[in-house]
């Protein structure tokens, strides 16, 4: 529909202890109207959406959770929140689910950060159903590319990886393609502004 969805994190009270439930989750509607879609957020993080466009998948890290929501892809509007994946209930560790992305059959795809992995979720059953390891400690984020959003574009941080680690080994904070995966991404879609109203606000 051309909408941007943006969610934000609460501050630091110390490094790496957040000012939990002070953040929030947006919608920049077309006409630059903004919207408050869920309040009482830690860290946003992965946004998807389901192929019919009436679920919408989100991650906020500090709970250690993927959630899904009805979504009205008309008014833009989201509810009935539940839980898709539970980190601890499904026995990963410190692993924190970071950013995401859906495949044409309406599997996500998730990056673990601390966890050295992306792991892929069947949403309709609530189950791990794959993980793909890689050479990096912090995986950040996941989005599919390629010829014909075939390929699995991969990033990664260096936070917290002692000096002398990064040095010698490169994969820290390096970008990954994998390919061969068996799964497809679709086309990304773009944000529909109505020019006149932004050209008007400017002045």
């Amino acid at each position: 529909m051309g909408r941007i969805w943006t969610g934000t994190m609460a501050d630091e009270t110390a490094p790496g202890v957040l000012d939990k439930h002070k953040g929030a989750l947006y919608t920049l509607n077309t006409d630059l109207s903004i919207a408050t879609g869920v309040d009482k957020i830690s860290l946003s993080n992965g946004l998807a959406w389901n192929n019919e466009a009436t679920t919408m998948y989100y991650i906020d890290s500090s709970n250690y959770a993927v959630y899904a929501f009805n979504y009205n892809a008309a008014s833009g509007k989201i509810d009935n929140r539940r839980t898709v994946l539970d980190y601890k209930a499904a026995s990963l560790g410190e692993d924190i689910p970071d950013g995401m992305t859906i495949d044409t059959n309406g599997h996500l795809w998730v990056a673990n950060f601390y966890g050295q992995k992306v792991i892929c979720i069947d949403p309709q059953v609530g189950k791990m159903i794959r993980q793909v390891s890689l050479p990096a400690s912090n995986i950040t984020s996941v989005c599919w590319g390629g010829p014909n959003y075939s390929t699995l574009y991969v990033t990664s941080s260096q936070f917290g990886i002692p000096e002398d680690k990064v040095k010698t080994d490169k994969a820290q904070g390096g970008v990954f393609a994998i390919t061969g995966l068996g799964a497809k991404g679709s086309p990304p879609t773009n944000f529909k502004v109505d020019l006149t109203l932004l050209k008007s606000k400017i002045n």
